[in-house]
């Protein structure tokens, strides 16, 4: 834990944020009271969509497309003639 005076935090800053940044804990002192800078942990859990894509016959993903029907209509999946790629 490093502690400085606000005047001293105002003329290193950027040195400041970045140690933060790396894990230290940083005391600022300013008339008569502590400000704590520290890295907040993150709370944030990443999903795991590897089980929610699983579909039947993603194998034969290129052997089908979609057909536009206009806005307001549903897409619908329909099989590609061999031979055929789909635009991009």
């Amino acid at each position: 834990m490093k502690q400085f005076t606000a005047t001293e935090a105002r003329k290193n800053w950027f040195t400041l944020l970045d140690e933060a940044a790396g894990g230290e804990v940083i005391v600022i002192r300013r008339n008569d009271k502590n400000l704590i800078l520290k890295l907040e942990k993150s709370k944030r859990v990443i999903p795991d969509y590897r089980q929610s894509i699983d579909f039947p016959d993603a194998d034969e993903a290129e052997t089908w497309g979609w057909e536009w029907k206009g806005p307001g209509k549903l897409v619908l999946a329909k099989p590609r003639r061999s031979g055929t790629r789909a635009k991009r």
